[in-house]
């Protein structure tokens, strides 16, 4: 009880502030002992010059381990100017419970908001639940399988008669594989790949994979070096159908 209570205070504290996009929820689930655990992670990048350019990322997380379930939320986003004007607004954040079944097999579920006006999208709601499989753990390497089943809810600020719906509803499958590796003792690899397509039309689908390469600095703090890609079938109009980028930043972990 007193984590949800928690989780409702910090989701009203960072909805709040509006200013914080897909997140990679598998670097966010914590394989330690029971209770809380969490971390805060920060990105900056500025230049100045023939362009006057800011971007600031901000995420985190806050996890409670039981004995055979876990729950986490989590939220990024970020915000950015350039020669003094706003170009970046987005926002994400998602809640999710998981209660093992046995040995290999995991039930998952979800929930989730999240906005980003870089693809004109306003507001984007979902709850969904599905299996999480384990397929292969050993010190240095894990690998897992997901399927889910989400429904969203999508608003979008677009012109009447545009190609793309302005408020658009959907019921996706998404399917997922995801690995860790432990390629020395301060560095680790992990990777997640997401296919979401619409049940109604399989024409319409999300491919996203996001990739990071953490540099253990300490107990309690990380570098990150993140490449992300994002591709929609059926984009909003006027945008691209692929997103890529790369980040650098400092994770610090309690």
């Amino acid at each position: 009880m007193n984590f949800w209570l928690i989780v409702s205070s910090f989701s009203l504290f960072i909805f709040s502030i509006n200013l914080f996009p897909q997140i990679n929820t598998e670097r966010y689930r914590q394989d330690a002992d029971s209770g809380f655990s969490g971390a805060v992670e920060i990105e900056g990048l500025a230049q100045t010059g023939n362009t006057d350019f800011q971007l600031l990322s901000l995420g985190g997380r806050l996890n409670y381990n039981r004995i055979s379930s876990y729950s986490f939320f989590v939220f990024s986003g970020g915000y950015g100017w350039k020669d003094g004007s706003q170009f970046s607004n987005e926002l994400i954040s998602h809640l999710r419970n998981v209660e093992s079944l046995n040995d290999i097999l995991l039930l998952e579920a979800f929930m989730q908001f999240d906005y980003n006006k870089k693809r004109k999208l306003l507001s984007r709601e979902l709850i969904g639940a599905g299996l999480r499989y384990k397929i292969l753990t050993t010190d240095d390497f894990k690998f897992r399988l997901g399927t889910s089943y989400f429904f969203e809810i999508e608003e979008y600020d677009l012109p009447d008669g545009s190609i793309h719906g302005k408020n658009v509803k959907a019921h996706r499958f998404s399917s997922y594989s995801t690995f860790e590796i432990r390629v020395k003792e301060d560095m680790q690899f992990s990777s997640v790949t997401y296919f979401q397509p619409d049940i109604q039309n399989f024409g319409d689908y999300r491919l996203i994979s996001e990739n990071i390469l953490s540099f253990i600095i300490n107990r309690y703090f990380d570098f990150n070096v993140k490449f992300n890609v994002r591709y929609d079938s059926l984009p909003p109009d006027g945008i691209k159908e692929m997103d890529t980028f790369t980040k650098l930043g400092i994770t610090y972990k309690f």
